[in-house]
């Protein structure tokens, strides 16, 4: 195997990789600003409002997730993390890898924690033969700091493997809807009445389980301008936002040139955007 990179042998192993790198302070001000703007300009609109209505994750009155445009606030973001990371970039998508996900997610107070769940399916796309790397990865950059009350998200390790899935997934999978609204993967929890634990949750088989506080300490505590890496198969979800503010974290991915699309909520994205932006524009 050619050589890779410690973050592609960590997200390989793992499922995600947490990157040693802080975006300058400047350039998340900037994004986040741009972002919160972007939000109250589509609150306004009757497809923004309907979607809050009708949308398909966990709390959407107080979970936004939008497109954004590449703007000079949200290229530099992207730029400041391919750049540095070139390599790992590389091992996931290749130099001409797309950008297939651009969008923001903002959490306001009051949203409840998400039921856990994978963006893809397993087996919706191939490991990369020469690295290993995930068919599809997306990136989570913190805005701002994200403390445990603001609800960071949760993912729970080596859950993009097939022990995890093979049992799950063919008996829990939904559908997604026109509007791309991610699909869940519910596990069942054990109960009195068939004398399981309640204080674990696993898969439909039992082969892989968690207890609760394996869950809660899986979250992703992040300081304004860090960045974590997901294979989009691992189970995670989003935590219940107690604080007085909002969690906002901007979302991208690329996918290899040649890899079909995925069944998924992964591909959020402006269509001006599709198919017109690499990874080797932002390093």
């Amino acid at each position: 195997m050619n050589k890779i990179s410690q973050y592609t042998k960590t997200i390989v192993d793992n499922g995600y990789v947490r990157l040693n790198y802080q975006i300058p302070t400047k350039i998340i001000t900037n994004a986040l600003n741009y972002s919160l703007i972007q939000q109250q300009s589509l609150s306004s609109t009757w497809l923004y409002k309907f979607r809050r209505l009708f949308n398909g994750i966990n709390s959407p009155t107080f979970r936004h997730s939008f497109p954004v445009d590449l703007s000079p606030e949200i290229h530099d973001v992207v730029t400041s993390v391919v750049s540095n990371h070139k390599e790992f970039f590389q091992d996931l998508a290749g130099q001409d890898g797309i950008l297939v996900e651009l969008s923001v997610l903002l959490t306001f107070p009051g949203a409840s924690e998400q039921t856990i769940h994978s963006d893809i399916p397993y087996g919706s796309l191939n490991d990369d033969p020469i690295t290993g790397a995930p068919g599809l990865a997306s990136v989570f950059v913190a805005l701002q700091e994200i403390t445990k009350d603001m609800g960071p998200t949760l993912i729970l390790a080596k859950t993009h493997l097939p022990e995890f899935h093979k049992t799950i997934v063919p008996t829990t999978q939904e559908t997604y809807n026109a509007e791309g609204e991610l699909e869940i993967i519910h596990l069942d929890q054990g109960n009195e009445d068939d004398g399981e634990d309640d204080s674990v949750v696993h898969n439909t088989q039992g082969n892989v389980q968690f207890t609760l506080e394996e869950v809660q300490n899986s979250a992703i505590l992040c300081n304004a301008g860090e960045s974590y890496i997901m294979d989009s198969r691992c189970a995670h979800l989003g935590g219940a936002n107690t604080s007085s503010k909002e969690r906002a974290v901007l979302c991208f991915a690329f996918q290899r040139k040649h890899d079909e699309k995925a069944s998924g909520f992964t591909y959020h994205i402006n269509s001006d955007l599709e198919g017109k932006w690499q990874v080797k524009d932002f390093c």
